[in-house]
């Protein structure tokens, strides 16, 4: 599990093609390496001691170890469970023990109010360590009042099995891991004063696949199905990107024939003085310099590939996915 200061890079999308994530069993090879990355995160794990100070007070006590936290995340979205009341810059405290991972609170801007909250008892994230057909569960509610509105709360339940073992393949590598299946049941709760009215609001189910390596911190491969709403977050190193003020053409007319397993080509080869070929690792395994012709690609090996292209005064100008047949 992470540790305080870790940060890991992550690709994100939510295209599974066609993969389903309901398949494990014991000793399963999962073989994710068709995720393509839409865009990157970095997941950063912050000491308590750098949160707000009004959140130190609650998550650093010392007289109070259940809600001791050893580090916090960061969400940077907002949430309106309704309309009259705005969630934001919400820290997330995080415990681990040799037994479990928990989240044992949070803190937010709720109605331009800093407010922490505890959760008791702390959400079960992962019971420590890991085993194969191990099930536990939690079972959390929290509430604040809310100025000028009334009350919000909301209930947490969370069942986690570890469904299955292997080995995971990414774009990133392949290694041993476990996989846990977690499904979570949140519901919001309000009630307002001036009406002295009170609802729950159930959220759609999410069910979460995590695939866990030794020592990896994080997921490798995280996958959120909630609704009609995919979510998919695997680590991964930096891939290349674009640079759309330079670019010398559009995609589509720069590189050809795309896919290819011969020779690979570049439109108006004077505004090039250099291309490296690339492998999903981030490695450069092939370099031409100016006054090269057509590329010859036919002894890589089948798969996906990048290519940097420097515009005639040696500054990267694109970077384009190809595919080898």
């Amino acid at each position: 599990m992470p540790i305080a200061n870790d940060t890991f890079r992550l690709s994100l999308t939510g295209n599974l093609h066609g993969l389903d994530p309901a398949i494990t069993g014991d000793n399963i090879t999962w073989v994710y390496t068709a995720l393509t990355s839409n865009s990157q995160t970095i997941d950063t794990f912050f000491t308590v001691t750098s949160t707000p100070v009004m959140y130190n007070v609650i998550f650093n006590n010392p007289l109070d170890q259940e809600h001791r936290a050893n580090f916090a995340t960061r969400d940077f979205n907002s949430v309106n469970p309704i309309s009259q009341i705005q969630i934001s810059e919400t820290y997330n405290f995080l415990k681990v023990t040799a037994s479990e991972y928990t989240q044992v609170g949070m803190g937010a801007i709720v109605n331009g109010i800093a407010t922490p909250v505890k959760y008791d008892p702390p959400v079960l994230l992962y019971s420590l360590p890991l085993q194969y057909n191990h099930i536990d569960s939690s079972s959390t509610s929290w509430g604040i009042s809310i100025p000028n509105y009334g009350y919000y709360g909301q209930t947490i339940k969370r069942v986690n099995l570890v469904d299955g073992y292997g080995s995971l393949m990414t774009s990133y590598g392949t290694f041993d891991v476990m996989r846990v299946k977690s499904v979570i049941n949140i519901s919001d709760t309000v009630f307002n004063d001036n009406y002295q009215m009170g609802f729950r609001i159930p959220r759609p189910q999410e069910t979460l696949y995590c695939w866990f390596g030794e020592n990896q911190g994080v997921p490798l491969l995280s996958i959120s199905k909630s609704g009609m709403t995919t979510t998919i977050r695997y680590k991964n190193i930096m891939l290349p990107t674009s640079a759309p003020d330079n670019k010398i053409e559009m995609q589509s007319q720069v590189l050809h024939p795309n896919p290819t397993d011969q020779q690979l080509s570049i439109t108006d080869i004077s505004k090039v003085s250099r291309v490296e070929i690339i492998n999903l690792l981030g490695k450069i395994i092939a370099i031409y310099d100016k006054n090269f012709s057509d590329m010859d690609v036919s002894k890589l090996p089948t798969g996906a590939y990048f290519v940097r292209i420097y515009n005639d005064q040696n500054i990267l100008s694109n970077t384009i996915k190809f595919i080898k047949k």
